[in-house]
């Protein structure tokens, strides 16, 4: 969904870095899009501060930044442990705040932070039952710090 999403941007002018963390795949699409790319494994904070950093020297800054990161564990409530909570919150929940706090950042003058989550976050899954625990708090992290911080927002969930 993300290379979808950075092409099309590209193809409207927008001058795009693209991030994750296979290298390989990162440089064959950003030079096939004519964007930049930089390593990135969301969960790692210094990773997000040096993207930003990245965005910052390489394109002068964020005017929109996307995170399409996602993962759903999809067997029954019961049967998650502790490691998996603990993987999907860093990936799904502290990632995501993180990458906002940096994105912010490197916004000179405002921008746009668009959160695109899996369909794990809004929808309620029959294998959960009525147990299925909050993941869609992240959604919500971006309107109330862009308000915060520039006095305005225009994101709503989808």
């Amino acid at each position: 969904m993300g290379q979808v999403i950075a092409k099309r941007m590209r193809d409207e002018g927008a001058d795009v870095l693209v991030a994750g963390r296979k290298e390989e795949e990162l440089k064959r699409f950003a030079t096939e899009i004519g964007g930049h790319y930089a390593l990135c494994d969301l969960t790692n904070e210094a990773d997000i501060k040096a993207l930003a950093d990245s965005a910052k020297s390489q394109m002068g800054g964020v005017n929109i930044a996307i995170n399409a990161t996602g993962l759903g564990f999809l067997k029954p409530f019961l049967e998650n442990t502790k490691e998996e909570l603990e993987t999907m919150s860093a990936l799904q929940l502290v990632g995501p705040f993180q990458f906002y706090q940096e994105m912010i950042k490197a916004m000179d003058d405002g921008g746009s932070i668009i959160q695109i989550s899996s369909a794990t976050a809004t929808i309620m899954l029959p294998i959960w039952e009525r147990r299925r625990p909050p993941t869609i708090s992240y959604d919500v992290l971006p309107t109330n710090s862009a308000k915060k911080t520039f006095g305005r927002t225009a994101s709503r969930p989808a």
